[in-house]
């Protein structure tokens, strides 16, 4: 399924195995007439409404900058959502073309000290775009790296950095990985349905493996 997102979201096919139809859908992507980038929104939409009726795996490549402009939905809200939604989420960063000449945000902290807390750029006060919503945020381009790697960790997916033109290579990768994945699955035996977080950890005895998977998960 190809979807792309400005001030609204689009549906540019339906879920397929047609990778001709696939293609179609790339190539009739256009640039928005209108300022705003609903990444929280249509990630929601996609996961929710989407693939969380289908059963099996799933996956979602993300391909953004990060940065939210016009969405309804906060960053605490998608990720507590996407920790649930049972799909991996494999981001794919790039930087905003103003920002590529200071070269990629260098390695640092999340700013998260506790689950699913996220510092979310205030929304400014000014006039409202298509749809109703309101557009500018201050510090617009902060949080983007950090929200993208945030939301392949909590959904066990990979979090990729780099220049759209080694797009091909970073899709290789993705598409070989998800070829050799397990499925794993548990039900504790007591569980009291509160709504509470709980951490989870998944280790192997195997030497020279490394293990992705949810960090946590909620007891509802």
């Amino acid at each position: 399924m190809i979807v792309t997102f400005d001030w609204q979201m689009q549906k540019l096919t339906a879920l397929t195995s047609d990778r001709k139809e696939l293609e179609s859908g790339i190539k009739h992507a256009k640039v928005g007439k209108f300022a705003g980038t609903v990444l929280h929104d249509s990630l929601m939409d996609v996961s929710s409404r989407v693939l969380q009726p289908i059963r099996g795996r799933k996956a979602i490549i993300l391909l953004s900058d990060g940065n939210d402009h016009g969405s309804v939905v906060t960053p605490e809200e998608l990720l507590r959502a996407e920790s649930e939604a049972d799909a991996m989420i494999y981001s794919i960063y790039y930087l905003p073309e103003a920002l590529r000449f200071l070269g990629p945000p260098g390695p640092r902290p999340f700013p998260f000290p506790r689950p699913f807390e996220y510092a979310a750029p205030q929304r400014s006060r000014g006039p409202r775009g298509p749809g109703g919503r309101r557009g500018g945020l201050r510090g617009l381009g902060a949080n983007g790296y950090e929200l993208m790697e945030k939301l392949s960790e909590v959904t066990g997916g990979r979090f990729y950095q780099g220049e759209t033109k080694n797009l091909k290579e970073t899709f290789t990768l993705i598409a070989e990985e998800l070829r050799h994945q397990y499925r794993l699955g548990f039900y504790p035996d007591e569980l009291k349905r509160d709504g509470s977080a709980h951490a989870l950890a998944v280790r192997v005895n195997l030497p020279d493996v490394s293990v992705r998977s949810r960090r946590e998960y909620l007891a509802k």
